[in-house]
């Protein structure tokens, strides 16, 4: 090979005169934008504008035919063929284009083998359009055209996506009965797969190891093999992985350098759902450092995100964020949304830690993180203390963002988890002071954190701020009679249920405005709530009256309740009609349904207690034994379920506690 390039050095020496500088126009193109400038560079490797079309330059000037012939026996046409080939053998195509040019200067006549080199220099620099330009000069001119030639227009018509001239050209080729060379091979595969029909390219890349000869450029292989390997990948059929692995073993035994479109075909193999993403994400690393002027194969990148997204919504987040690590060990550079996306792994998985690290190394890799990142990581602390938030907040204020909707939605949630009801009360004045509008989600938080700390005075402001700002929501009233459970308050419990049915009659409130009253030990009150409820059923359609049940579901039963407020107001009789119209099954739901609700149970085991009660009180011995019965039963239940698995704990509870001591009496 060092003979060829010596060869070709004095070769270009010969062509120059010692009084003469030969202009020889090269055609550069602009790869990212695909605009074609052409410039011109003498022997020296000086560079000026030059307007003419290349083509046209290099095919002007052909003398008669008998000279044409003759100059085509002569030794330095010889020579010129042979040193453009060494040139394309080094892979350096500018040096062959400036030996045609040059000759051409010097007033040598070039045929058309010396015509199918420069096609081929022209497709191996990317000047495409200029190869195109080249061939239609050539039709013109030659009476026939090699399959060499054919090879080189079939290939820039494939690279550019010219089908239309691509046909044209092949069925040229079909008609002129030479034979396929592989350069055709190769245009033919890349037209198949980007039609998407792959198993014509397989079948035609096996027909093309075939003819391939020690002779031929090993290129051509290692372009169709890229194209297989992709288009296997694209296929994702039953061992298509193994077969594309298998064709890169194969190609890598032949000594060549690394190619480019065969390492990020082997990365969209791998960057799937079912690939080895490791492996793929190592490929596609390797391939950003690999220099390629025709890119056949796309850069895999944008894949790698879409299955990050995907590996979210399949809940794998330990996997998005391998993907992530793996980006940042190979050295990708990663872009925002991959960022954006690997924090929302963090927030769905609740690893504050990482989602911090991830915010930091977006700020290294010179990425100011946004509003939105800053609040995903937030929201990640709704689950964690007072502590961990407060230095998270004070970060996004330096960086000049101010405390949103979400940020003190954060530090209510770690309020609420802390039960301080004094760090929510100076939120709530903070909030008034930077006029940010309260809403919904955070009222809800605050009538808890103050309702589960026995504030029920500020809870209640809240409540009422909150209706007169039309905020008002039937989760709202749903947390405002919860609190009033918590605080003993049944007559304001009434209250709100009856506010809530502006928003339409929600059947499963009236237990909980129930529980507040008899947490309030105010019976008569719960039967007043009773008899509300049994209009509002008889005013709703059958189709919702049917819906609404309470026999049908347990959170809108209401009958426990009333046991409890009938014995307790001595209508004993009327306590045990309703209990043994309440049923066993009900009751045992209350207790051992998942998830496990502790306030159904205790209201179940007074339920069961009032009847027993009310039994004895009133000589019913059949309507006792039942009870104590119904109370074993239940015991037995639970402690044969799951939770009997600790059973210890259980037995401690108020409900349980009730339940023994009927079994004992």
């Amino acid at each position: 090979m060092r003979r060829c390039v010596v060869r070709a050095v004095r070769f270009k020496t010969m062509l120059r005169h010692p009084s003469q500088r030969y202009l020889v126009s090269i055609p550069l193109r602009n790869m990212t934008s695909g605009t074609t400038t052409t410039q011109q560079m003498d022997s020296e490797g000086m560079v000026e504008s030059q307007s003419r079309n290349p083509s046209q330059s290099m095919m002007e000037g052909e003398g008669t035919d008998a000279k044409y012939a003759e100059e085509l026996d002569s030794p330095l046409y010889g020579l010129l063929i042979e040193n453009m080939s060494a040139a394309l053998k080094l892979e350096d195509w500018e040096l062959a284009i400036s030996l045609f040019k040059q000759s051409r200067a010097a007033g040598l006549e070039i045929g058309e083998e010396g015509h199918a080199l420069l096609l081929r220099a022209m497709n191996m620099g990317g000047y495409m359009e200029e190869a195109l330009k080249m061939y239609d000069a050539m039709v013109e001119k030659f009476e026939e055209m090699s399959a060499e030639s054919l090879g080189e227009g079939l290939w820039s018509c494939a690279v550019t996506q010219r089908y239309d001239r691509f046909v044209d050209i092949h069925n040229q080729f079909r008609s002129s009965k030479q034979q396929f060379t592989p350069r055709i091979y190769s245009s033919i595969i890349l037209v198949s797969v980007r039609k998407e029909k792959y198993d014509v390219a397989l079948e035609l890349y096996e027909d093309l190891k075939t003819i391939m000869s020690p002779e031929d450029d090993i290129q051509h292989l290692v372009n169709a093999t890229a194209l297989v390997i992709y288009a296997l990948g694209q296929r994702g059929g039953e061992g298509d992985v193994e077969r594309a692995e298998d064709f890169y073993q194969q190609m890598e035994m032949r000594v060549i350098r690394k190619s480019k479109d065969v390492l990020m075909s082997l990365a969209h193999l791998h960057i799937t759902e079912n690939g080895d993403m490791l492996k793929g994400l190592r490929y596609m690393s390797i391939g950003r450092k690999v220099r390629e002027v025709v890119a056949l194969i796309p850069d895999p990148y944008s894949k790698v995100l879409d299955l990050m997204e995907r590996e979210i919504k399949q809940e794998k987040y330990c996997n998005t964020l391998s993907i992530f690590d793996e980006l940042v060990e190979h050295k990708i550079p990663i872009e925002r949304p991959y960022y954006h996306a690997v924090l929302k792994a963090c927030k769905l998985s609740n690893n504050l830690e990482r989602g911090i690290l991830i915010l930091r190394h977006m700020e290294k890799a010179g990425l100011t993180p946004t509003e939105e990142e800053f609040a995903i990581v937030i929201d990640i602390c709704m689950v964690m203390k007072m502590s961990l938030i407060q230095p998270l907040i004070e970060n996004m204020e330096k960086q000049g963002f101010k405390k949103t909707i979400r940020a003190y939605d954060a530090l209510l949630q770690a309020c609420t988890l802390d039960y301080d009801w004094e760090a929510a009360s100076g939120l709530m004045k903070e909030m008034a002071r930077e006029n940010v509008p309260l809403d919904s989600k955070l009222a809800q938080k605050l009538v808890f954190v103050f309702g589960s700390c026995s504030k029920p005075d500020l809870a209640m402001a809240v409540i009422n701020q909150a209706i007169q700002a039309n905020l008002d929501t039937p989760e709202l009233y749903r947390e405002a009679i919860s609190m009033c459970r918590k605080n003993k308050l049944g007559v304001a419990a009434r209250g709100y249920l009856l506010a809530s049915e502006k928003h339409g009659v929600d059947f499963s409130l009236y237990p909980e405005a129930m529980h507040a009253s008899l947490e309030a030990s105010e019976w008569k009150l719960i039967q007043d709530i009773e008899i509300h409820r049994q209009h509002q059923e008889k005013l709703q359609d059958s189709s919702e009256k049917t819906h609404a049940q309470p026999e049908t579901n347990p959170d809108m039963d209401t009958r426990a309740f009333r046991v409890v407020a009938l014995y307790k107001m001595g209508k004993y009789a009327d306590a045990v009609e309703l209990y043994n119209e309440l049923g066993f099954q009900t009751l045992v739901q209350f207790c051992v349904r998942k998830p496990f609700n502790s306030n159904k149970a205790v209201v179940a085991a007074m339920a069961i207690d009032a009847a027993f009660e009310s039994a004895k009180s009133i000589g019913d011995v059949d309507s006792v034994n039942l009870v104590e019965r119904n109370a074993r039963s239940i015991l037995e239940h639970v402690e044969k379920s799951d939770m009997g698995n600790n059973w210890t704990y259980w037995r401690k509870q108020k409900w349980a506690k009730i339940l023994a001591n009927i079994e004992k009496s």
